[in-house]
């Protein structure tokens, strides 16, 4: 049975382990790397998942405690390959417990997008969740966010479910912006959530941040109006209020060329009202001329 172990292979993980750790303590990461990515070649033809798991986990660890990003980074990324043959040897906490070692100012992006990737798949067979972790996604926008990567940060924020947290970055991101900007990071905010359909978080992040930037009522600017009245139509499914809300505060919604685009597909998740698509008189009529296209060169 190549899945039950014997006692040549454990003698053979202990010498391993053994040229491992000198390896590591001479300073040779180069051939250490290579020892790791030779044996995991090795166990994994044979299908020993879980001893390829601990070594690869074991590895990383050492690795991250020896400041060698690079070769880490690597061998999570063979890590999640063995999540991916062997989904019954998947281990959310242990990618996550990893990745909790690197310090914040290592950027980890790549290899936290593949993690990311796998779970996508992981849950979408398992779960029939077609979405990542949000744990995953919260890491990715809190590590955005520390290295002050903003735009980034609010992406995984949308579907990390961390509202909490989410608030505490846009407060972040306002008080390095233009005070003018303060009411458009966080109707962005809200605009966004609701595409995805999201509105309780919506509505947390909306009140979340008002209580500390616009707790005055007569402080809050038009935008900000606007999108407290947005929410409250949402609750209330009126479809006719919310298409004269939109005319009604046009001046303010054109200040950020994303917001009529948001608002078409929130009226498409809440009202299932999709918009029509403008008029090609040209191309109509050239279809029309060719035979509507079909096969026409």
């Amino acid at each position: 049975d190549i899945h039950k172990p014997n006692i040549l292979s454990i003698l053979l993980m202990e010498r391993t382990k053994k040229q491992l750790t000198a390896l590591v303590e001479g300073g040779d990461f180069y051939e250490a790397q290579q020892l790791y990515k030779a044996t995991h070649r090795r166990l994994m033809q044979r299908q020993k998942y879980e001893e390829t798991k601990a070594l690869l986990d074991s590895g990383a660890k050492i690795m991250i405690k020896q400041k060698q990003y690079g070769q880490a980074n690597e061998l999570i990324s063979l890590l999640l390959g063995v999540f991916e043959e062997s989904p019954e040897s998947a281990s959310l906490d242990l990618i996550l417990g990893l990745f909790e070692l690197y310090p914040t100012d290592v950027n980890i992006t790549g290899v936290l997008r593949e993690a990311i990737k796998w779970s996508q798949g992981y849950r979408t067979k398992k779960e029939n969740i077609k979405k990542a972790h949000p744990s995953l996604l919260l890491t990715l926008a809190t590590r955005s966010w520390v290295g002050g990567n903003y735009g980034e940060s609010l992406k995984a924020f949308l579907e990390a479910e961390a509202p909490d947290e989410f608030v505490d970055m846009l407060s972040d991101w306002t008080s390095k912006a233009m005070p003018s900007e303060c009411d458009l990071i966080c109707t962005r905010a809200v605009l966004l959530l609701l595409t995805k359909g999201n509105l309780k978080e919506a509505n947390e992040v909306f009140d979340g941040f008002t209580k500390r930037f616009y707790a005055a009522k007569d402080s809050r600017t038009p935008l900000i109006n606007f999108t407290q009245f947005l929410l409250l139509t949402l609750e209330r499914d009126a479809y006719p209020f919310f298409q004269q809300l939109v005319e009604k505060y046009q001046p303010s919604i054109q200040r950020d060329p994303s917001f009529s685009a948001n608002l078409e597909r929130i009226a498409e998740v809440f009202f299932r009202v999709s918009q029509p698509k403008p008029n090609n008189f040209l191309g109509d009529m050239l279809k029309s001329f060719l035979g509507g296209g079909a096969g026409a060169q």
